[in-house]
């Protein structure tokens, strides 16, 4: 289990559209696991679900 830091920046886009910018990065040991990067993915699927509801 590697620690991982997720940023998420909102920009206004418009009166009524947001842009999302969904970024991750882990501190990763010998073995490359990609944490940070899964975890960005799994994070702006859940947004994008949300978005739709």
């Amino acid at each position: 289990m590697n620690p991982v830091l997720i940023t998420v920046s909102l920009t206004s886009d418009g009166p009524e559209h947001t842009a999302v910018s969904v970024r991750g990065a882990a501190k990763e040991g010998l073995i490359k696991q990609r944490a940070g990067e899964k975890t960005a993915k799994r994070i702006t699927e859940l947004l994008a679900h949300q978005g739709m509801n």
